[in-house]
């Protein structure tokens, strides 16, 4: 089917081309931006509702990511280019230059046609500004940034990154480290996945790859992992839809390894969803052991009994619970990979750093203090329990652990460094990874053993 009609929240009726990667990628745009969702979330949603290729979403989930990635520069260049471009603009039509401009720089289409794909595209949402989209990507094509000495704030924008978070980081660390990690965070992510031992074998897995001509490099820390460029052929394999091998950083993995399951043990993940985490504990689990998984709200239930199907792992228990307040069954292993700010993982999730500001965090960092406090209470004596985050801001990591210690004397750190390498244990004797320097997601774990 060439056009399907779709009535999407908020946005008029339109006849979406589905052969047309640029025009999916608006509507994702504008559905994203009227309905303030998660990004991942207006993709999924118009992935599910339109019959696209393959070709179609990949080229797409692309497109949508980069321009988010590149937002703050994008916009730059028609600040310069259109007179009070940020109130006479519609929002159609931001994203269309948008969207035009990251395709210019970023895609091997030539620019006559990306001009005149957007042009047309224009036209079926305003007739109004179809020469101004023409004339403003024409100029694009050329354009130059003028800055050579930029302060602060314009070197946050030219690096696309919120005023606040590249000043935060500038005063926690250094400038060289705030540029650096802002670097990071506008490269394409890499895409690892992480094979189910359950299921299947890692001699297997490269033979698989190697018949498939996928080029792929293991994680020299843990054969499991395979970073893979072409990594649309593997989630639409049997291999995947079977649960053999399943999308996982590296990051993760260490975090899980942190809890070192063993015989007869009793384990909750607190806050399982989407159940990257929890399907690998369940794929270590030992003899005798139980395993509860608990999230706070039916979607994300949904999500993580998805995953744990998907992984053929039958013998999870799930159910939903408000880690914050909730009674736990007792247990003497607990993960908390708490809610956090997701700064550690903006390169796979670029629309976070534009939703997030420093109330944000406050608002985090008091949710992370009500569920350590609360879910601590269910570890037994002598029990371990492995505090996590996608965070590398200190005020959600090292800050909440040195708050509980304070409050709970009954607790002492333990030592990991015979579980991570020492290149990611801190000087604290926490688990921290910084993106740019270890090439996985960021984060931070620490383990806290109840005393008896």
């Amino acid at each position: 089917m060439f056009c399907q009609v779709l009535n999407f929240p908020n946005i008029s009726l339109h006849k979406i081309n589905v052969q047309n990667y640029r025009e999916i990628s608006l509507a994702i745009l504008i559905h994203n931006h009227k309905n303030n969702t998660r990004l991942y979330e207006s993709i999924e949603y118009f992935f599910s509702k339109l019959n696209l290729d393959k070709s179609i979403k990949k080229t797409s989930t692309y497109l949508v990511q980069g321009t988010i990635r590149e937002l703050s520069s994008l916009d730059i260049v028609f600040e310069d280019l259109i007179k009070k471009y940020h109130n006479s603009i519609p929002i159609e039509i931001k994203y269309i230059l948008r969207l035009g401009y990251y395709q210019i720089k970023n895609m091997s289409s030539p620019n006559y046609a990306i001009v005149s794909s957007y042009v047309d595209i224009s036209k079926k949402y305003n007739m109004k500004f179809h020469k101004m989209v023409n004339a403003v990507l024409r100029k694009s094509i050329k354009y130059k940034i003028k800055f050579k000495n930029p302060n602060i704030h314009t070197k946050s924008k030219l690096l696309n990154h919120p005023d606040w978070l590249y000043r935060k980081w500038i005063n926690d660390n250094s400038e060289e480290y705030a540029e650096k990690m802002a670097i990071w965070n506008n490269t394409i992510p890499l895409i690892w996945f992480r094979v189910n031992e359950l299921r299947y074998d890692i001699k297997s897995f490269i033979t698989y790859l190697k018949l498939k001509n996928i080029s792929f490099k293991q994680y020299n820390y843990n054969n499991i992992y395979f970073n893979i460029n072409q990594s649309s052929s593997l989630i639409y394999s049997e291999l995947f839809k079977e649960g053999k091998i399943t999308i996982q950083n590296p990051f993760s993995g260490f975090v899980c390894n942190l809890m070192e399951l063993k015989e007869n043990d009793i384990i909750i993940d607190a806050c399982a969803a989407p159940g990257g985490k929890t399907s690998y504990l369940g794929e270590l689990m030992k003899k005798n052991s139980v395993l509860y998984a608990h999230d706070l709200s039916n979607d994300r239930l949904k999500l993580l009994k998805n995953t744990l199907s998907r992984m053929k792992l039958n013998h999870i228990n799930i159910s939903k619970k408000e880690v914050t307040i909730d009674k736990l069954n007792l247990a003497n292993k607990i993960l908390l990979d708490v809610p956090c700010t997701g700064s550690g993982v903006l390169n796979k999730y670029p629309d976070i750093k534009w939703r997030k500001n420093k109330s944000d965090l406050d608002e985090m960092v008091e949710i992370q203090k009500k569920i350590i406090s609360n879910a601590s209470r269910f570890l037994k004596n002598g029990g371990l329990l492995v505090y996590s985050t996608c965070s590398i801001e200190v005020e959600e990591n090292e800050s909440i652990i040195k708050w509980f210690l304070n409050k709970k004397s009954n607790f002492h750190i333990k030592k990991i460094a015979n579980i991570i390498p020492d290149r990611f244990i801190d000087n604290n004797g926490f688990f921290s990874t910084i993106p740019y320097k270890d090439y996985i997601d960021g984060g931070f774990a620490a383990v806290l053993v109840k005393n008896d």
